[in-house]
């Protein structure tokens, strides 16, 4: 099942309520920024993967201590999120 959220705050909303497993965001949403999303709930998705058009360092300690389980340059192809999920999924073993 996916979901969408437009902003940053209706995604704090929605990562409340439906409690993913898996959590793909991008870094500079509208409202409020991906970071601050990810600051904003109290549940862990068992992955986060973040999409960002900007990777300074400073970007990427922001993603680690938000706990992104990875990060990837924008623009970029499905098939590199779908392997990217696919080497974090075997790191993840609840989630088969």
């Amino acid at each position: 099942e996916v979901h969408t959220c437009r902003t940053g705050r209706y995604a704090v909303k929605r990562i409340v309520q439906l409690r993913p497993g898996v959590l793909i965001i991008d870094l500079l949403l509208p409202q409020i920024d991906g970071i601050s999303v990810l600051h904003a709930v109290s549940y862990k998705p068992a992955i986060i993967l973040a999409l960002t058009t900007v990777a300074t360092e400073s970007v990427l300690e922001a993603a680690a201590g938000a706990h992104v389980d990875s990060v990837i340059l924008k623009p970029c192809t499905v098939r590199l999120i779908m392997d990217t999920l696919e080497q974090l999924r075997k790191k993840a073993p609840a989630l088969g």
